[in-house]
């Protein structure tokens, strides 16, 4: 789904509509390897306080997302299990 599709569906309310999300209290970083995270970041991709420094941590690729050519508003992936 593009993003501004996703923000037209489910933006706004806090909350997602049609039963689409499920929240729960788990260690962010041991979730089950189907699970999809995501954390909102600068532009630059600079990542160096909070958890965000947690994720360039367990995660990495930086190369792989400024390949992707970061801007405010648009939505950076990586793929793999991402579990180390």
């Amino acid at each position: 789904m593009e993003f501004e599709k996703f923000i037209n569906l489910y933006g706004g309310s806090g909350k997602a509509r049609f039963g689409v999300t499920t929240e729960e209290q788990q260690d962010l970083f041991q979730t089950q390897k189907d699970y999809a995270i995501a954390h909102c970041v600068s532009e630059d991709l600079d990542m160096s306080r909070g958890v965000a420094v947690v994720f360039k941590k367990k995660f990495g690729k930086l190369d792989e997302l400024r390949r992707q050519q970061p801007a405010v508003g648009k939505v950076l992936g990586l793929r793999g299990d991402g579990h180390q």
